[in-house]
Protein backbone atom coordinates (compact mmCIF):
# COMPACT_ATOMS: atom_id res chain seq x y z
CA UNK A 1 0.00 0.00 0.00
CA UNK A 2 1.28 3.46 -0.90
CA UNK A 3 2.47 5.62 1.99
CA UNK A 4 1.99 9.39 1.80
CA UNK A 5 3.45 12.04 4.09
CA UNK A 6 1.05 14.93 4.62
CA UNK A 7 3.74 17.58 4.74
CA UNK A 8 5.80 19.92 2.61
CA UNK A 9 8.77 19.70 4.99
CA UNK A 10 11.94 18.47 3.34
CA UNK A 11 13.40 17.89 6.79
CA UNK A 12 10.64 15.48 7.78
CA UNK A 13 10.81 13.68 4.46
CA UNK A 14 14.60 13.28 4.73
CA UNK A 15 14.43 11.96 8.28
CA UNK A 16 11.70 9.41 7.50
CA UNK A 17 13.44 8.21 4.35
CA UNK A 18 16.69 7.89 6.29
CA UNK A 19 14.79 5.67 8.74
CA UNK A 20 14.05 3.31 5.86
CA UNK A 21 10.50 4.36 4.94
CA UNK A 22 9.49 4.46 1.29
CA UNK A 23 7.03 7.32 0.99
CA UNK A 24 6.02 10.34 -1.05
CA UNK A 25 5.20 13.76 0.33
CA UNK A 26 2.19 15.91 -0.55
CA UNK A 27 1.27 19.13 1.27
CA UNK A 28 -1.97 19.17 3.25
CA UNK A 29 -2.81 22.83 3.29
CA UNK A 30 -4.45 23.84 6.54
CA UNK A 31 -4.42 27.09 8.47
CA UNK A 32 -1.73 25.99 10.91
CA UNK A 33 -1.24 29.37 12.55
CA UNK A 34 -4.97 29.89 12.99
CA UNK A 35 -5.49 26.45 14.51
CA UNK A 36 -2.47 26.87 16.77
CA UNK A 37 -3.64 30.25 18.00
CA UNK A 38 -7.14 28.93 18.72
CA UNK A 39 -5.78 25.94 20.64
CA UNK A 40 -3.43 28.08 22.69
CA UNK A 41 -6.30 30.44 23.54
CA UNK A 42 -8.17 27.40 24.90
CA UNK A 43 -5.18 26.49 27.09
CA UNK A 44 -4.14 23.41 25.08
CA UNK A 45 -0.75 21.88 25.92
CA UNK A 46 2.08 21.87 23.32
CA UNK A 47 1.57 18.12 22.89
CA UNK A 48 -2.14 18.60 22.19
CA UNK A 49 -1.35 21.33 19.67
CA UNK A 50 1.06 19.09 17.76
CA UNK A 51 -1.29 16.10 17.90
CA UNK A 52 -4.29 18.09 16.62
CA UNK A 53 -2.33 19.60 13.72
CA UNK A 54 -0.90 16.20 12.75
CA UNK A 55 -4.38 14.67 12.67
CA UNK A 56 -5.86 17.54 10.66
CA UNK A 57 -3.15 17.12 8.03
CA UNK A 58 -3.61 13.37 7.81
CA UNK A 59 -7.38 13.68 7.65
CA UNK A 60 -7.33 16.26 4.87
CA UNK A 61 -4.97 14.33 2.64
CA UNK A 62 -6.73 11.01 3.39
CA UNK A 63 -9.96 12.48 2.03
CA UNK A 64 -8.28 12.78 -1.38
CA UNK A 65 -6.24 9.55 -1.23
CA UNK A 66 -8.33 6.89 0.48
CA UNK A 67 -6.34 4.16 -1.27
CA UNK A 68 -3.15 5.16 0.59
CA UNK A 69 -1.79 5.15 4.10
CA UNK A 70 -1.46 8.81 5.08
CA UNK A 71 0.95 9.91 7.77
CA UNK A 72 0.28 13.31 9.34
CA UNK A 73 3.18 14.90 11.20
CA UNK A 74 3.60 18.08 13.16
CA UNK A 75 6.17 19.59 15.46
CA UNK A 76 5.99 22.51 17.81
CA UNK A 77 8.77 24.10 19.80
CA UNK A 78 8.12 24.77 23.50
CA UNK A 79 10.34 27.45 25.01
CA UNK A 80 9.60 28.64 28.51
CA UNK A 81 5.84 29.18 28.38
CA UNK A 82 5.60 29.82 24.65
CA UNK A 83 4.69 27.46 21.82
CA UNK A 84 6.24 28.19 18.43
CA UNK A 85 5.38 26.95 14.97
CA UNK A 86 7.32 27.42 11.74
CA UNK A 87 8.85 30.84 11.27
CA UNK A 88 7.02 32.64 8.40
CA UNK A 89 10.11 34.54 7.21
CA UNK A 90 13.90 34.62 7.54
CA UNK A 91 13.51 37.62 9.84
CA UNK A 92 11.14 35.73 12.14
CA UNK A 93 13.50 32.71 12.22
CA UNK A 94 16.39 35.02 13.11
CA UNK A 95 14.41 36.42 16.03
CA UNK A 96 13.64 32.90 17.25
CA UNK A 97 17.26 31.73 17.02
CA UNK A 98 18.55 34.81 18.82
CA UNK A 99 16.23 33.97 21.74
CA UNK A 100 17.17 30.27 21.70
CA UNK A 101 20.92 30.91 21.63
CA UNK A 102 22.51 29.11 24.58
CA UNK A 103 19.10 27.96 25.83
CA UNK A 104 17.39 24.58 26.14
CA UNK A 105 13.97 24.00 24.61
CA UNK A 106 11.69 21.09 23.78
CA UNK A 107 10.80 19.88 20.31
CA UNK A 108 7.44 18.08 20.52
CA UNK A 109 6.49 15.78 17.65
CA UNK A 110 3.20 14.07 16.85
CA UNK A 111 2.38 11.41 14.26
CA UNK A 112 -1.08 10.25 13.20
CA UNK A 113 -1.63 7.50 10.62
CA UNK A 114 -4.85 7.25 8.56
CA UNK A 115 -6.00 4.18 6.66
CA UNK A 116 -9.19 4.15 4.60
CA UNK A 117 -10.16 7.55 5.92
CA UNK A 118 -9.83 6.84 9.65
CA UNK A 119 -7.03 7.04 12.25
CA UNK A 120 -5.40 3.70 13.07
CA UNK A 121 -2.36 4.82 15.09
CA UNK A 122 -0.89 7.88 16.74
CA UNK A 123 2.27 8.67 18.69
CA UNK A 124 3.71 11.74 20.38
CA UNK A 125 7.09 12.36 21.95
CA UNK A 126 9.62 15.05 22.71
CA UNK A 127 13.34 15.74 22.65
CA UNK A 128 15.28 18.41 24.47
CA UNK A 129 17.73 20.48 22.46
CA UNK A 130 20.24 23.08 23.49
CA UNK A 131 21.27 25.68 20.94
CA UNK A 132 24.95 26.44 20.92
CA UNK A 133 26.35 29.86 21.71
CA UNK A 134 27.04 31.56 18.38
CA UNK A 135 27.37 35.05 17.00
CA UNK A 136 24.67 37.08 15.27
CA UNK A 137 26.69 36.83 12.05
CA UNK A 138 26.85 33.04 12.25
CA UNK A 139 23.06 32.88 12.62
CA UNK A 140 22.61 35.22 9.65
CA UNK A 141 24.86 33.01 7.52
CA UNK A 142 23.07 29.83 8.64
CA UNK A 143 19.69 31.24 7.61
CA UNK A 144 21.03 32.57 4.30
CA UNK A 145 22.50 29.16 3.40
CA UNK A 146 19.59 27.00 4.56
CA UNK A 147 16.36 29.01 4.37
CA UNK A 148 14.84 27.11 1.47
CA UNK A 149 15.45 23.83 3.30
CA UNK A 150 14.43 24.86 6.82
CA UNK A 151 11.46 27.12 6.02
CA UNK A 152 9.04 24.24 6.62
CA UNK A 153 10.78 23.16 9.87
CA UNK A 154 9.92 24.57 13.26
CA UNK A 155 13.05 25.92 14.93
CA UNK A 156 15.03 26.03 11.69
CA UNK A 157 16.37 22.48 11.98
CA UNK A 158 18.51 21.25 9.11
CA UNK A 159 19.07 17.49 8.64
CA UNK A 160 22.63 16.30 8.18
CA UNK A 161 23.94 12.91 7.13
CA UNK A 162 25.97 10.78 9.51
CA UNK A 163 26.65 7.13 8.81
CA UNK A 164 23.78 6.97 6.33
CA UNK A 165 21.26 8.46 8.76
CA UNK A 166 19.85 11.94 8.98
CA UNK A 167 20.19 13.74 12.31
CA UNK A 168 19.23 17.19 13.47
CA UNK A 169 22.63 18.29 14.72
CA UNK A 170 26.32 17.52 14.96
CA UNK A 171 29.34 18.83 16.83
CA UNK A 172 30.08 22.27 15.53
CA UNK A 173 26.56 22.66 14.20
CA UNK A 174 23.73 24.80 15.50
CA UNK A 175 22.09 22.38 17.96
CA UNK A 176 23.34 19.66 20.28
CA UNK A 177 22.24 16.25 19.07
CA UNK A 178 18.77 15.55 20.49
CA UNK A 179 18.16 12.84 23.05
CA UNK A 180 14.66 11.33 23.00
CA UNK A 181 12.70 11.51 26.24
CA UNK A 182 11.35 8.07 25.36
CA UNK A 183 12.34 5.68 22.55
CA UNK A 184 10.08 5.75 19.55
CA UNK A 185 10.28 3.79 16.30
CA UNK A 186 8.15 3.61 13.18
CA UNK A 187 8.28 0.42 11.10
CA UNK A 188 6.12 -0.39 8.10
CA UNK A 189 7.25 -3.84 7.06
CA UNK A 190 3.85 -5.22 6.19
CA UNK A 191 0.14 -4.88 6.86
CA UNK A 192 0.10 -7.41 9.72
CA UNK A 193 2.98 -5.72 11.49
CA UNK A 194 1.37 -2.35 10.89
CA UNK A 195 -1.82 -3.19 12.74
CA UNK A 196 -0.10 -5.00 15.64
CA UNK A 197 2.37 -2.21 16.32
CA UNK A 198 0.28 0.82 15.56
CA UNK A 199 -2.79 0.38 17.69
CA UNK A 200 -0.89 0.93 20.95
CA UNK A 201 -1.31 4.35 22.54
CA UNK A 202 1.40 5.84 24.71
CA UNK A 203 0.56 5.45 28.40
CA UNK A 204 -0.19 8.57 30.35
CA UNK A 205 2.36 8.66 33.21
CA UNK A 206 1.06 8.18 36.74
CA UNK A 207 2.74 9.26 39.97
CA UNK A 208 1.56 9.75 43.51
CA UNK A 209 2.36 9.87 47.20
CA UNK A 210 2.11 6.91 49.56
CA UNK A 211 1.79 7.12 53.33
CA UNK A 212 -0.64 6.57 56.16
CA UNK A 213 -2.46 8.79 56.87
CA UNK A 214 -2.31 10.71 53.60
CA UNK A 215 -5.45 12.87 53.38
CA UNK A 216 -3.59 15.90 54.79
CA UNK A 217 -0.87 15.88 52.10
CA UNK A 218 -0.47 18.96 49.92
CA UNK A 219 1.60 17.04 47.36
CA UNK A 220 -1.38 16.18 45.09
CA UNK A 221 -2.32 19.87 44.88
CA UNK A 222 1.29 20.83 44.14
CA UNK A 223 1.90 18.26 41.41
CA UNK A 224 -1.56 18.79 39.95
CA UNK A 225 -0.83 22.50 39.68
CA UNK A 226 2.49 21.86 37.91
CA UNK A 227 0.91 19.40 35.47
CA UNK A 228 -1.68 22.00 34.53
CA UNK A 229 0.79 24.88 34.44
CA UNK A 230 3.10 23.13 31.98
CA UNK A 231 0.34 21.50 29.95
CA UNK A 232 1.53 17.96 30.66
CA UNK A 233 -0.42 14.74 30.45
CA UNK A 234 -0.27 12.81 33.69
CA UNK A 235 -1.90 12.24 37.06
CA UNK A 236 -0.68 12.44 40.66
CA UNK A 237 -2.64 10.39 43.19
CA UNK A 238 -2.65 10.20 47.03
CA UNK A 239 -2.59 6.60 48.28
CA UNK A 240 -3.15 5.49 51.87
CA UNK A 241 -0.98 2.36 52.11
CA UNK A 242 -0.69 0.30 55.29
CA UNK A 243 2.76 -0.93 56.33
CA UNK A 244 1.70 -4.55 55.80
CA UNK A 245 0.77 -3.82 52.16
CA UNK A 246 3.82 -1.72 51.23
CA UNK A 247 5.84 -4.43 49.48
CA UNK A 248 2.92 -5.65 47.35
CA UNK A 249 1.84 -2.12 46.42
CA UNK A 250 5.33 -1.11 45.27
CA UNK A 251 5.67 -4.29 43.20
CA UNK A 252 2.37 -3.62 41.43
CA UNK A 253 2.76 0.10 40.74
CA UNK A 254 5.11 -0.11 37.70
CA UNK A 255 2.75 -2.60 36.03
CA UNK A 256 -0.14 -0.19 36.59
CA UNK A 257 1.60 2.61 34.67
CA UNK A 258 3.23 4.42 37.57
CA UNK A 259 6.58 6.06 36.80
CA UNK A 260 7.33 6.82 40.44
CA UNK A 261 6.01 8.19 43.70
CA UNK A 262 6.76 10.25 46.75
CA UNK A 263 6.97 8.54 50.13
CA UNK A 264 5.98 10.00 53.47
CA UNK A 265 5.41 8.83 57.05
CA UNK A 266 5.60 5.98 58.04
CA UNK A 267 7.28 4.41 54.98
CA UNK A 268 10.38 6.56 54.35
CA UNK A 269 12.77 4.18 56.07
CA UNK A 270 11.04 0.96 55.02
CA UNK A 271 11.30 1.66 51.28
CA UNK A 272 15.10 1.70 51.49
CA UNK A 273 15.02 -2.06 52.10
CA UNK A 274 12.57 -2.63 49.24
CA UNK A 275 14.41 -0.58 46.58
CA UNK A 276 16.71 -2.15 44.00
CA UNK A 277 18.95 0.92 43.70
CA UNK A 278 19.54 3.45 46.50
CA UNK A 279 21.37 6.75 46.00
CA UNK A 280 24.30 7.57 48.28
CA UNK A 281 22.43 10.40 49.99
CA UNK A 282 19.37 8.24 50.65
CA UNK A 283 21.62 5.53 52.09
CA UNK A 284 23.40 8.08 54.29
CA UNK A 285 20.12 9.54 55.52
CA UNK A 286 18.59 6.08 55.92
CA UNK A 287 15.33 7.13 54.33
CA UNK A 288 13.86 7.90 50.90
CA UNK A 289 11.15 10.32 49.88
CA UNK A 290 11.29 9.84 46.10
CA UNK A 291 11.00 6.61 44.10
CA UNK A 292 11.54 6.24 40.34
CA UNK A 293 10.34 3.09 38.61
CA UNK A 294 12.58 1.97 35.77
CA UNK A 295 11.24 0.42 32.58
CA UNK A 296 12.64 -2.88 33.82
CA UNK A 297 10.48 -2.59 36.95
CA UNK A 298 13.41 -1.80 39.23
CA UNK A 299 12.83 0.72 42.02
CA UNK A 300 15.30 3.59 42.40
CA UNK A 301 15.18 5.32 45.81
CA UNK A 302 16.41 8.87 46.46
CA UNK A 303 16.08 11.50 49.17
CA UNK A 304 15.54 15.11 48.10
CA UNK A 305 14.62 16.48 51.54
CA UNK A 306 18.11 17.87 52.11
CA UNK A 307 18.31 19.67 48.78
CA UNK A 308 14.78 20.96 49.34
CA UNK A 309 15.81 22.29 52.75
CA UNK A 310 18.84 24.22 51.48
CA UNK A 311 17.03 25.48 48.36
CA UNK A 312 14.25 26.86 50.57
CA UNK A 313 16.74 28.77 52.74
CA UNK A 314 18.71 30.11 49.80
CA UNK A 315 15.53 31.32 48.08
CA UNK A 316 13.87 32.89 51.12
CA UNK A 317 16.94 33.98 53.11
CA UNK A 318 19.39 34.91 50.33
CA UNK A 319 21.89 36.39 52.81
CA UNK A 320 22.18 33.07 54.68
CA UNK A 321 25.82 32.11 55.23
CA UNK A 322 25.90 28.55 56.61
CA UNK A 323 29.65 28.66 57.23
CA UNK A 324 29.34 31.73 59.49
CA UNK A 325 28.55 29.87 62.70
CA UNK A 326 27.02 26.89 64.48
CA UNK A 327 23.61 25.42 63.65
CA UNK A 328 21.03 24.20 66.16
CA UNK A 329 18.82 21.28 65.12
CA UNK A 330 15.91 20.11 67.24
CA UNK A 331 14.72 16.57 66.52
CA UNK A 332 16.39 13.32 65.46
CA UNK A 333 13.95 11.67 63.05
CA UNK A 334 14.20 11.15 59.30
CA UNK A 335 13.81 14.87 58.53
CA UNK A 336 16.62 15.71 60.98
CA UNK A 337 18.91 13.22 59.25
CA UNK A 338 18.28 14.93 55.89
CA UNK A 339 18.82 18.38 57.38
CA UNK A 340 22.06 17.40 59.13
CA UNK A 341 23.44 15.84 55.96
CA UNK A 342 22.57 19.03 54.04
CA UNK A 343 24.11 21.32 56.68
CA UNK A 344 27.36 19.36 56.65
CA UNK A 345 27.43 19.49 52.85
CA UNK A 346 27.12 23.31 52.79
CA UNK A 347 29.89 23.77 55.35
CA UNK A 348 28.27 24.42 58.73
CA UNK A 349 31.17 24.20 61.22
CA UNK A 350 29.21 22.74 64.15
CA UNK A 351 25.76 21.19 64.64
CA UNK A 352 24.19 21.28 68.09
CA UNK A 353 21.58 18.55 68.28
CA UNK A 354 18.87 18.08 70.90
CA UNK A 355 16.07 15.53 70.90
CA UNK A 356 13.50 14.39 73.42
CA UNK A 357 15.02 10.91 73.18
CA UNK A 358 18.77 11.24 73.78
CA UNK A 359 19.47 7.79 72.32
CA UNK A 360 18.21 8.76 68.85
CA UNK A 361 20.35 11.89 68.90
CA UNK A 362 23.42 9.84 69.90
CA UNK A 363 22.74 7.52 66.94
CA UNK A 364 22.84 10.51 64.57
CA UNK A 365 26.17 11.63 66.00
CA UNK A 366 27.51 8.14 65.44
CA UNK A 367 26.33 8.26 61.81
CA UNK A 368 27.38 11.82 60.93
CA UNK A 369 30.56 12.31 62.93
CA UNK A 370 32.34 14.83 65.09
CA UNK A 371 30.60 17.95 63.77
CA UNK A 372 27.44 16.83 65.58
CA UNK A 373 27.36 17.65 69.32
CA UNK A 374 24.46 16.11 71.26
CA UNK A 375 22.76 17.95 74.12
CA UNK A 376 19.99 16.90 76.49
CA UNK A 377 16.51 18.14 75.64
CA UNK A 378 16.35 20.19 78.84
CA UNK A 379 19.24 22.25 77.40
CA UNK A 380 17.48 22.83 74.07
CA UNK A 381 17.14 26.58 74.70
CA UNK A 382 20.62 27.04 76.13
CA UNK A 383 22.42 25.90 72.97
CA UNK A 384 21.12 28.85 70.91
CA UNK A 385 23.85 31.29 71.88
CA UNK A 386 25.84 32.49 68.80
CA UNK A 387 24.02 29.97 66.53
CA UNK A 388 23.56 31.32 62.98
CA UNK A 389 21.13 28.66 61.75
CA UNK A 390 18.25 27.27 63.82
CA UNK A 391 16.04 24.42 62.58
CA UNK A 392 13.04 22.69 64.13
CA UNK A 393 12.54 19.25 62.58
CA UNK A 394 10.13 17.97 65.26
CA UNK A 395 6.35 17.94 64.98
CA UNK A 396 6.04 20.25 67.99
CA UNK A 397 3.82 23.19 67.11
CA UNK A 398 2.01 21.35 64.31
CA UNK A 399 -1.77 21.38 64.26
CA UNK A 400 -2.94 18.58 66.55
CA UNK A 401 0.49 18.14 68.19
CA UNK A 402 1.91 19.49 71.49
CA UNK A 403 3.06 23.11 71.57
CA UNK A 404 6.68 24.06 70.92
CA UNK A 405 7.85 25.26 74.37
CA UNK A 406 11.62 25.59 74.03
CA UNK A 407 12.71 28.94 75.58
CA UNK A 408 14.11 31.26 72.91
CA UNK A 409 15.67 34.00 75.05
CA UNK A 410 19.17 33.16 73.78
CA UNK A 411 18.31 33.52 70.08
CA UNK A 412 20.94 35.37 68.08
CA UNK A 413 19.13 38.17 66.15
CA UNK A 414 21.49 37.50 63.20
CA UNK A 415 20.34 33.88 62.94
CA UNK A 416 18.20 32.39 60.18
CA UNK A 417 15.40 30.41 61.83
CA UNK A 418 13.29 27.83 59.98
CA UNK A 419 10.55 25.44 61.04
CA UNK A 420 9.82 22.36 58.93
CA UNK A 421 6.24 22.47 60.20
CA UNK A 422 3.97 24.23 57.68
CA UNK A 423 0.58 23.69 59.31
CA UNK A 424 0.27 26.32 60.68
CA UNK A 425 2.48 28.30 58.35
CA UNK A 426 3.57 30.73 61.07
CA UNK A 427 4.45 28.64 64.09
CA UNK A 428 5.19 29.96 67.55
CA UNK A 429 8.92 29.47 66.86
CA UNK A 430 8.79 31.66 63.77
CA UNK A 431 6.65 34.34 65.40
CA UNK A 432 8.99 34.68 68.39
CA UNK A 433 12.13 34.49 66.23
CA UNK A 434 10.84 37.28 64.01
CA UNK A 435 10.09 39.38 67.09
CA UNK A 436 13.70 38.82 68.19
CA UNK A 437 14.98 40.23 64.88
CA UNK A 438 15.81 36.93 63.15
CA UNK A 439 15.23 36.17 59.50
CA UNK A 440 12.56 33.44 59.43
CA UNK A 441 11.67 30.87 56.76
CA UNK A 442 8.55 28.70 56.93
CA UNK A 443 8.46 25.02 56.03
CA UNK A 444 6.27 25.18 52.94
CA UNK A 445 9.18 26.08 50.69
CA UNK A 446 11.02 22.88 51.63
CA UNK A 447 7.96 20.86 50.56
CA UNK A 448 7.90 22.68 47.21
CA UNK A 449 11.64 22.38 46.51
CA UNK A 450 11.97 18.74 47.53
CA UNK A 451 9.15 17.87 45.11
CA UNK A 452 10.75 19.43 42.02
CA UNK A 453 13.41 16.75 41.24
CA UNK A 454 10.86 13.92 41.37
CA UNK A 455 8.42 15.80 39.15
CA UNK A 456 11.17 16.34 36.58
CA UNK A 457 12.10 12.65 36.54
CA UNK A 458 8.48 11.51 36.19
CA UNK A 459 7.05 14.10 33.79
CA UNK A 460 10.11 15.48 31.97
CA UNK A 461 9.93 19.15 33.00
CA UNK A 462 11.84 20.89 35.79
CA UNK A 463 9.14 22.98 37.50
CA UNK A 464 9.67 26.45 38.88
CA UNK A 465 9.18 27.07 42.59
CA UNK A 466 7.88 30.62 42.74
CA UNK A 467 5.15 32.73 44.30
CA UNK A 468 2.56 31.35 41.87
CA UNK A 469 3.37 27.81 42.98
CA UNK A 470 3.22 28.76 46.63
CA UNK A 471 -0.10 30.56 46.21
CA UNK A 472 -1.63 27.60 44.37
CA UNK A 473 -0.70 25.20 47.19
CA UNK A 474 -1.85 27.56 49.93
CA UNK A 475 -5.21 27.97 48.17
CA UNK A 476 -6.05 24.28 48.66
Amino acid sequence: MRLLLASASETRLALLRAAGLELDALPARIDEEGVRAALEAEGASPLDVADTLAEMKAQKLAERHREALVLGCDQVLAFRREVWGKAPSPEALRAQLLRLRGETHKLISALVLYEEGRPVWRHAGEVRLTMRECSDGWIDGYIARNWETVRHSVGGYHPRRRGGAAVLGRRGGLFHRPRPAAPAALELSGSKRLHSDMTELTRIPLAGVIGSPIAHSRSPALHGYWLKRYGLKGHYIPMDVAQADLRDVLAAMPRMGFVGCNVTIPHKESVIGLADIVTDRAALIGAANTLIFGKDGKIHADNTDGTGFTANLRQNAPAWQPQSGPAVVWGAGGAARAVIAALIEVGVPEIRLANRSRARADALRSDFGAKVHVHDWVQAGNILEDAMTVVNTTSLGMVGKPEFRVPLDALNPKAVVTDLVYAPLRTRLLVEAEAAGCRTVDGLGMLLHQAAPGFERWFGVRPEVDEETRAAVLAT
